[in-house]
């Protein structure tokens, strides 16, 4: 599933009282922005397409 790696941030923030770092948050964000775009290809495509109508 998708979540995996969030659920394992959460938990591990959770559990383990393991800080979340703004240069941590700063840098989830591309690779979570190239997650979706590898995984849900077909609905950026979808997406973008209606930006190009509007």
């Amino acid at each position: 599933m998708r979540l995996t790696p969030l659920f394992g941030i959460v938990f591990g923030a959770w559990l383990l009282a393991e800080p979340i770092e703004a240069s941590f948050l700063l840098g989830a964000v591309p690779v979570l922005l190239g997650i979706v775009l590898v995984s849900d290809g077909d609905w950026v495509t979808q997406w973008a397409g209606r930006l190009k109508t509007s």
